[in-house]
């Protein structure tokens, strides 16, 4: 029970709700820098997984509801203005019958106009269940992938500092042996030149 409490703590009152507001809003670029800091030692992996796959499905309901319930009000009333004839509207409602799940699990790779498709969705009035299945489908292996790539990159900046740092001391060890070479070089040919 204890451990339960002091998880709810970690997540809610930490960096993680921050995290998972900025997934919400910008999944992707949240996650690979979420995850390089969990190399580097200052979040905790798992919870920042927790946190992404959250709060990219949380951010995709958003585009679904924005498209479910927009459609009454603001499409067909100022749909006409941006390109959103009733008959482009007949096409998308078509297109979403036959290729609904596709549709889902391609947007979550289409980084930038992906939500585009996830409010189109909405717009379609996919049903929620199967959205919710193909959206969580999509994510799931996304955010993971995201994450490997952001932690191993982490990983890597880690090591590359330890070898920069070896290389660091050695150079400078070679600065002052050269600065004492050469000093000892001008002390001696200055000695050599008197006695001739």
């Amino acid at each position: 029970m204890h451990s339960l409490l002091n998880a709810i703590h970690v997540f809610f009152f930490s960096p993680y709700t921050l995290l998972f507001l900025l997934v919400v809003v910008e999944g992707p670029i949240a996650t690979l820098i979420a995850a390089f800091l969990a190399a580097q030692g200052l979040l905790n992996v798992y919870f920042v997984g927790l946190d992404v796959i959250c709060g990219d499905i949380v951010g995709d309901i958003g585009h679904y509801a924005l498209g479910r319930w927009g459609r009454k009000g603001f499409i067909d009333r100022w749909g006409k203005y941006i390109g959103l004839t009733p008959k482009r509207l007949k096409r998308l409602d078509s297109h979403f019958d036959a290729h609904s799940g596709k549709t889902v699990l391609l947007s979550k790779l289409a980084h930038g106009v992906g939500s585009v498709f996830l409010v189109g969705a909405g717009m379609s009035r996919m049903p929620f269940k199967k959205y919710l299945a193909y959206s969580a489908g999509g994510t799931i292996p996304k955010s993971i992938l995201l994450i490997l790539i952001g932690f191993y990159f982490g990983q890597t900046i880690q090591q590359l500092r330890k070898y920069f740092h070896t290389v660091a001391i050695w150079s400078f060890i070679a600065a002052i042996l050269l600065v004492i070479v050469y000093l000892l070089i001008v002390r001696y040919s200055r000695k050599a030149e008197r006695k001739l």
